[in-house]
């Protein structure tokens, strides 16, 4: 009775959890041309947002739409080596790479550029690469020696550092 009893509650659970799941593999045939990721989000859209080495790509569940940093135009990304992605509670998503932060608006499609003064002097490593919001709508980005905080008033990207640091 008591090896019996021991196999039932030790197996029951996993038959009450076992579900089929369905992995696809998603690449250059769909348009991801980088498999190099290093962050992933979702949006309030369903849209999956895709940071690589090479580019920021939105999967819409078919295809991916690429957003590229093209040489002379400020309203694409500032760098193609994505190291961080966020969406904000107003549907903005924040993008970090190489030490820059740009903000994507999905009503007009275009990048803006923060404060190219956010570099942090003497960070050797300047990838952000976490973001987090606020209940009061400010910003914050860490890197890997410091915090930046991006207050967003109406309108109006405005930028200042945090006198507090931290390491990973």
């Amino acid at each position: 009775m008591r090896p019996v009893l021991l196999f039932v509650i030790l197996v029951f659970p996993f038959l009450l959890t076992a579900q089929d799941y369905t992995l696809d593999l998603l690449g250059r045939q769909e348009g991801l041309l980088q498999g190099m990721v290093s962050q992933t989000i979702r949006d309030k859209n369903g849209f999956v947002w895709v940071a690589t080495i090479s580019g920021l790509y939105r999967y819409d569940g078919y295809t991916f739409q690429s957003f590229l940093h093209k040489p002379g135009n400020v309203y694409t990304p500032s760098s193609n080596n994505i190291t961080g992605i966020f969406e904000d509670s107003a549907g903005r998503i924040w993008v970090g790479q190489n030490g820059m932060i740009d903000c994507y608006d999905p009503q007009t499609g275009i990048f803006t550029r923060v404060d190219q003064g956010l570099v942090l002097a003497g960070n050797t490593k300047p990838d952000f690469v976490y973001f987090f919001e606020t209940a009061d709508g400010h910003i914050w980005v860490s890197c890997f020696d410091a915090m930046v905080e991006i207050q967003v008033p109406q309108g109006f990207l405005k930028t200042r550092r945090s006198q507090k640091t931290f390491s990973l």
